[in-house]
């Protein structure tokens, strides 16, 4: 199991965006599955919000942890569930 903790700002403008939803800059998390000559493959990336232009942003420090668990089915889903928080 792997999980990605990232923060996503609500109020960020993120300019990477899917084809047909170009104007559209609320898209923190992207998700894509290639089927090609080179091989298959999916990705799950995370975005930052854009800088400069009209945003009135002019750097960004991006902080995200990951981690990656195996073993027994029930010990890896009682740590999914603390990290994910779930206290119960």
């Amino acid at each position: 199991m792997i999980i990605r903790n990232f923060f996503v700002n609500p109020s960020g403008e993120y300019v990477d965006v899917p084809w047909r939803e170009t104007g559209n800059f609320g898209f923190a998390i992207q998700a894509c599955n290639v089927d090609s000559g080179l091989g298959s493959f999916s990705e799950l990336e995370y975005h930052v919000p854009a800088i400069g232009g009209g945003t009135g942003l002019t750097a960004y420090e991006d902080v995200s942890q990951i981690w990656a668990f195996r073993g027994p089915a029930e010990s890896v889903q009682a740590i999914a569930r603390r990290l994910l928080g779930d206290r119960g």
